[in-house]
Order: structure tokens, then sequence, then C-alpha cells
């Protein structure tokens, strides 16, 4: 798996009055506080022809997948499809984060138009 990011690493941003408690660097997410994060990515990519893709959030603190690996075939580098990926986050206190692809089929590259990411802390 590959991180998902830009050439400056500052693809994930976020408004800092609403992030309490998590930020945002490198393309990193830190989450400070211990607890449950239900939520949402959104992604806007495009892939080469029947080029399949898993997309995945890493907890690169626990060394290791969190929640689902969700999966979609490319249908052109013009042909953006929405990816729509699950947040069940169960973080311990200063968890770093990423968001991260690979391609399944060979070594191709996905290109990223556009993304949202949303959370909310729950309890601990």
């Amino acid at each position: 798996m590959y991180p998902i990011t830009n050439a400056t690493n500052d693809l994930w941003v976020g408004d800092p009055t609403k992030c309490d408690g998590i930020t945002l660097a490198d393309d990193n997410m830190t989450f400070a506080n211990t607890g449950f994060y239900p939520g949402v990515v959104s992604m806007t990519v495009a892939a080469g022809s029947q080029k399949d893709f898993q997309i995945r959030l890493y907890n690169i603190t626990q060394t290791e997948t969190s929640g689902y690996v969700i999966g979609m075939t490319g249908a052109g580098t013009s042909n953006f499809v929405n990816v729509v990926l699950p947040l069940n986050i169960y973080a311990t206190a200063n968890d770093k984060y990423r968001m991260e692809i690979r391609c399944i089929t060979d070594s191709s590259d996905a290109i990223l138009k556009s993304g949202s990411f949303h959370t909310n802390y729950l309890h601990n």
C-alpha cells in the first residue's frame, strides 16, 4: 500500500476550528484522544481501464489496517468514479493514521481528483 498524498504532503486538510483533538500534518492524521471515531471517506478517483485498486485507512502507530479495505476497478484515466470508505476508528491517544491505496493488477497509479474525510469523536 502507498500513502494517498501529493508532492507537498498537504493533500488532506481540515478546519482547525472543527478538528478538536485531530491534527493533520504531512497527510497523516493524529488522534489526541483514546476513543471511537465513526465516519466516512469519499474520493473521486480515475485509473486505467480494468486496473484493480484497494483503498484503506492505516494505523501507522499500531501497524494495522483500521476497519475496511474497499476496492475499485478503473474505467479509464478520464472516467472518474466515487469511492466511499466507511470508517470505524478505535484510536488510542496519539495514534497516527494515513489513507493508502495500491493497484493489485500491476504497478499502475490512480488519479485522485477530490476527496473528503469526516469523522466524529463519540467516546473513550
